[in-house]
């Protein structure tokens, strides 16, 4: 939390344009039944061209192709 405080990192809440990307996310990745928060991760971070998600949930962010193949942290590490 100190992180985000002092600006280290960001924190984006999403736009109406990730909540249709997220849409399609979970639509392409059915079979996962990934969930609306996971999705509008990705969905932002795409829309960012993230370099890295910070993410302990390797089962979901592993198995979905992002575009930009930003790392994933701290497995990526």
């Amino acid at each position: 939390m100190a992180d985000i405080a002092d600006g280290t990192f960001a924190v984006q809440w999403g736009t109406d344009a990730d909540l249709s990307a997220a849409y399609e996310i979970h639509r392409a990745y059915r079979g996962l039944e990934l969930g609306l928060v996971d999705a509008m991760v990705i969905a932002a971070a795409e829309r960012l061209g993230a370099s890295a998600i910070a993410t302990l949930d390797h089962r979901y962010f592993g198995a979905v192709k992002i575009r930009g193949n930003p790392q994933l942290l701290p497995r990526d590490a």
